[in-house]
């Protein structure tokens, strides 16, 4: 992937300013989760010129598309996370209380009940 990089007479890598924008794309798209193989594949495709510009804007939108998915999940995990905060902290006020709090499995909906919220005893 950095094959066209040049050295100097003792073989070390002389980065042009092209190079290291190149560098950084490539540990952005792996910071983002892009497997080796399909960054591999989009590096030889750039070595070929723009005539591949097609092929690798096709790459860049099924990588797009695969964060999306993701990012997706991941704002799902986190509202969950968010909603079992939500309950800690209201079982800490409670447990300052005296009270404790207990989950049921279910609840049967009545019509006079249209929340869900957890049973709450007092230990006093």
């Amino acid at each position: 992937m950095l094959s066209h990089i040049k050295r100097d007479e003792n073989g070390y890598r002389q980065y042009c300013e092209g190079d290291l924008s190149w560098i950084a794309f490539l540990l952005r798209l792996r910071k983002t989760g892009m497997p080796m193989i399909q960054m591999k594949q989009f590096s030889d495709l750039r070595s070929q010129g723009n005539s591949t510009a097609s092929s690798r804007r096709k790459l860049l939108e099924e990588h797009h598309s695969n964060m999306q998915k993701e990012i997706k999940e991941l704002e799902g995990n986190l509202q969950e996370i968010q909603k079992k905060i939500a309950y800690y902290k209201e079982l800490e006020k409670n447990n300052k209380r005296g009270w404790i709090i207990i989950q049921p499995l279910f609840v049967l909906l009545s019509p006079k009940r249209s929340s869900i919220t957890p049973w709450i005893y007092s230990t006093v």
